[in-house]
């Protein structure tokens, strides 16, 4: 090997065809064989790696057992310790990633995914962000133990949902492709830009239920697919769409008991 810098007892001290590797600490990069562009800094520090390239590890223990992986990024006491093969992680703050074994670009920051196995393309920042995650993946929490019940599920979004005096959170452990944003225990209030004074009349009204979840629905409870007659002149109604003009002279009684007729009435039927 060539371009190897080792500094320490021990440090690359089974490399072989390996070149441009740095190694700072007692036994950093020890079982290195040919993996290359690697940085290791602290004791132990990426030890077991034989194959794996451009990893940096800095950290006592970080990337400690990381084999073939490459293009890992362990800053923190034993941060992304178990890794084997798993490559493309960033991981930031003590026994980040701590878990991980043979899973792919996830990013955690603060100490998160702590559990995570096999899961991949896994965001959390936050301490205990995603804690429980272990093969789930996909997923995306911010905020102190934010997404902390998950645990196989993927594609979730989780923000700030978790009470951190507590360390519980809403989420549900399989659960898949859900937002969940705040906790009701501690956010009392909802402020978004850009929705007031926005014009959507011919969409759907909606609807939030005891849990905070939203949904869509009818404002008036009129079935879809109603017809209903309105006197011309009078302004189309929201979420019903133009059939057309009766020709017959429409009969009625309105709601004081007096006799209407109505020649020329538009028809709308409910979206």
């Amino acid at each position: 090997g060539s371009g190897n810098t080792a500094t320490g007892v021990s440090a690359m001290g089974l490399s072989t065809a390996g070149y441009n590797n740095t190694a700072t600490g007692a036994s950093a990069l020890f079982g290195n064989n040919d993996g290359s562009d690697n940085t290791a800094t602290g004791v132990e520090a990426l030890e077991n790696n034989t194959s794996g390239v451009y990893n940096t590890a800095t950290g006592e223990f970080a990337l400690r057992y990381n084999t073939y992986g490459g293009g890992n990024t362990a800053d923190g006491v034993s941060a992304l310790y178990n890794n084997t093969t798993g490559s493309g992680n960033t991981a930031t703050g003590g026994a980040a990633l701590w878990s991980n074994t043979t899973g792919n670009s996830n990013t955690a920051s603060g100490g998160g995914l702590y559990r995570n196995t096999t899961g991949s393309f896994n965001t959390a920042s936050g301490p205990q962000a995603l804690q429980n995650n272990t093969t789930g993946s996909g997923n995306i929490a911010i905020g102190a133990s934010a997404g902390i019940n998950l645990t196989t599920g993927n594609n979730n979004i989780d923000i700030g949902n978790a009470d951190w005096n507590t360390a519980t959170s809403t989420d549900v452990a399989g659960e898949a492709s859900t937002i969940r944003i705040g906790t009701q225990a501690l956010h009392h209030a909802t402020f978004i830009a850009g929705i007031n004074g926005v014009d959507k009349n011919g969409g759907k009204p909606v609807f939030i239920d005891a849990n905070g979840q939203l949904g869509t629905g009818t404002v008036d409870g009129v079935p879809k697919g109603t017809i209903i007659t309105v006197a011309p002149g009078t302004p189309a109604p929201s979420g019903y769409t133009f059939l057309g003009t009766e020709s017959e002279e429409i009969h009625y009684k309105d709601a004081q008991g007096h006799d209407v007729k109505i020649k020329g009435a538009k028809l709308y039927q409910k979206n």
